[in-house]
């Protein structure tokens, strides 16, 4: 589970391309290393992604193409960030809400209004 507020970015290094499959290689900050394990869920962009590698401070992720069809981390390319959140802990402060990470859908900014001290945006889902 996820509070769904970001706790760093981090750079995509590297993206290996397959059929219908792409491999992430982040680069994370050596404090957010501490205690990862392959096979610990880490969110990018508000997705859930597995950790499947740790290589230092070079942590990579498999993304399969309904992933990378249906958020938007299929449209990144090596030197973008991606915000990233760690996996609630039992005993952690839950701040801001509950979330499982799991996207249905990417959806579209159909209309922005901006006021002196707020931003309301709309959005156009399929």
């Amino acid at each position: 589970m996820f509070t769904g507020i970001v706790q760093t970015t981090a750079p995509v290094i590297e993206i290996i391309k397959k059929e219908n499959f792409q491999t992430h290689i982040i680069e994370l900050d050596l404090s957010f290393t501490q205690s990862l394990q392959i096979g610990a869920s880490i969110a990018h962009n508000g997705c859930c992604l597995t950790v499947i590698e740790i290589n230092g401070n070079h942590i990579s992720f498999d993304l399969m193409q309904e992933t990378l069809s249906v958020t938007n981390l299929g449209d990144l390319m090596p030197g973008d960030r991606v915000n990233i959140e760690r996996a609630a802990r039992f005993g952690d402060e839950i701040g801001g809400h509950q979330m499982s990470g799991h996207i249905l859908f990417t959806a579209t900014v159909d209309k922005v209004i901006e006021s002196e001290n707020n931003c309301q945006i709309w959005f156009q889902i399929p």
